[in-house]
């Protein structure tokens, strides 16, 4: 029996789902890449209350994100000798954001409404 390529609206999509490492491919970095994408630039402070995360948790995965040069870590000093993290996307990080969120709504476009 001959097999058949398998056509799929959905055909592309999972390509590229395919194509973005899975160490990225995180709900937690997604959520942290896309709340630095949508403001331009957050604290640590913000991110911990908005993603709802620990220190570490935090920590680890901006981390990662750095690692990758999606986003990038600046130092602020504010009153006295306190310093506030902020993070910044970069030119990669807002690349890579925009493609995934075009991929999801091709996805979605091709999802049939019944």
């Amino acid at each position: 029996m001959a097999s058949q390529e398998f056509e799929s609206p959905y055909a592309d999509f999972s390509s590229r789902l395919r194509q973005i490492p899975s160490s990225l491919f995180n709900t937690t970095r997604i959520a942290i890449l896309l709340e630095i994408y949508c403001a331009g630039a957050v604290d640590f402070v913000q991110l911990k209350i908005d993603q709802n995360l620990t220190d570490g948790s935090i920590a680890a995965h901006v981390k990662f994100l750095e690692h990758e040069g999606l986003i990038t870590v600046v130092k602020k000093k504010t009153e006295g000798s306190r310093q506030r993290t902020g993070y910044l996307i970069t030119p990669k990080g807002i690349e890579e954001m925009e493609k995934l969120l075009a991929d999801f709504a091709q996805a979605a476009k091709a999802i049939p409404n019944e």
